[in-house]
């Protein structure tokens, strides 16, 4: 019925997602590599360490949306400062 489509509408994005993250891995051999990929109709070349430092930006980006969001409702439940590569390391560390 139409739970069928809700869910569709979920699991598009994320089947969506997975091919993204297999067809990055195959470009992380050669981080120098120029593949053409299509921005906005337009087919253009970026070096693949620029595909990957975007991706990073971009994930650090919605991070801190996120924590606005919260902040602003009043729910300061994420310090970002608290969340870095160094924290991270001495936990894996630490286990």
């Amino acid at each position: 019925m139409g739970g069928e489509g809700f869910l569709n509408r979920i699991i598009a994005p994320l089947h969506y997602d997975a091919i993204i993250d297999e067809k990055m891995l195959t470009l992380i051999d050669d981080l120098d590599k120029l593949p053409s990929i299509i921005e906005f109709g337009n087919e253009v070349e970026f070096h693949t360490s620029t595909i990957f430092a975007q991706a990073v930006h971009h994930a650090a980006e919605h991070r801190a949306q996120i924590s606005d969001i919260l902040a602003a409702n009043d729910m300061d439940l994420l310090n970002l400062d608290e969340i870095d590569l160094w924290a991270f390391e001495k936990w894996e560390k630490s286990r």
